[in-house]
Parts: structure tokens; sequence; C-alpha cells
């Protein structure tokens, strides 16, 4: 069942995930007040856990068509980086 599963994924469906993930980042690290301005290095991090928290949920949601499912997917991101920004403040 795993095999199907990543057999059936698209790749530019992972990158978008990806790209959304580090742009919803971004994003966040842009409402933190530093004079320095956001780290790179930092932003690419939280994007990664944001990706690596979206993909299950991207892949084991596969009753849905392909637009629903990354759309769905990249709102558990925003909603995500929500609470995560609320909770540092």
């Amino acid at each position: 069942m795993l095999t199907r599963i990543f057999t059936q994924v698209s790749t530019w469906s992972l990158v978008i995930l990806f790209l959304t993930a580090v742009t919803f980042s971004r994003i966040m690290f842009i409402f933190i007040d530093d004079p320095e301005g956001p780290n790179l290095l930092i932003v690419i991090v939280l994007g990664v856990v944001l990706y690596a928290f979206a993909l299950p949920v991207y892949l084991l949601n596969t009753r849905m068509r392909e637009g629903k499912r990354i759309m769905g997917t990249i709102a558990t991101q925003a909603v995500l980086i929500v609470l995560l920004y609320l909770l540092l403040y």
C-alpha cells in the first residue's frame, strides 16, 4: 500500500508544497520584528519542518482529486504557521 502511494505522487506537487512551506516560513519571519531580518538558514529549516508535517497529510489523503489534495495541504501549512506564530507571541 505504501509503495502505491509513493508511485502515484506527482513530483510537481511535492515541489509546490515545499515552495509554499518555505514561503509561509518567510512570511512568518517577516512579521517578527528583528532589526537584522530573518536568517536564511532558520527560514529553510522551518520550511522543511513545515513540509515534514504537511507531507503525511498530502500522501495519506488519496480519495480527493489532485487539486483539492494540494489545496488542502497548503491550507494545513497555513494553519500550522499561524498557530506557530501565535504560540511565539
